[in-house]
């Protein structure tokens, strides 16, 4: 990115600066409000205007002094951690899935279903009415209906 703002800068000054202020007003603003991750839009600015970072060098310098990582090379310890990932991600599966079966079979020997009920009455054109077997039990506000209960 370091190279990219520096050669993109010196190609075209103008518009350089001219997004170097931008990116570095965005992250300012970014960083005085709440809520608002993206204060690291002042440091592309400040590249884009060419001002280094003080303590760039001496961080470069220690990363490839102490922290000289092979990414791409397999060691022991990264076979050992596949597999540990590997079993633990079987466990856990494994874990939650007994875990929704007993959750399951507690639920189909439940017995709380209630059906919809059906509503009568009210005052409204062409009310409902119960059907045979059932009768109409009103509400407090007659205005609203009621519900049919088996007789």
């Amino acid at each position: 990115m370091r190279r990219f703002a520096k050669r993109f800068a010196s190609v075209n000054p103008r518009l350089g600066k001219a997004l170097g202020i931008f990116l570095l007003l965005v992250g300012f603003l970014a960083l005085i409000t709440p809520f608002t991750p993206g204060s690291w839009l002042m440091f592309i600015g400040l590249e884009l205007l060419g001002v280094d970072l003080l303590i760039y060098e001496k961080i470069k310098e220690r990363y490839n002094k102490h922290m000289a990582i092979e990414w791409n090379k397999v060691t022991w310890y990264s076979k050992l951690l596949a597999v540990i990932v590997f079993l633990a991600t079987l466990c856990l599966g494994f874990y939650i899935g007994v875990q929704y079966g007993e959750y399951r079979d507690v639920l189909s020997q439940a017995e709380f279903y209630n059906p919809p009920q059906i509503r009568c009455g009210g005052f409204i054109r062409n009310a409902p009415t119960c059907p045979t077997g059932y009768h109409c039990i009103l509400n407090r506000i007659p205005d609203t209906g009621g519900v049919c209960v088996k007789d």
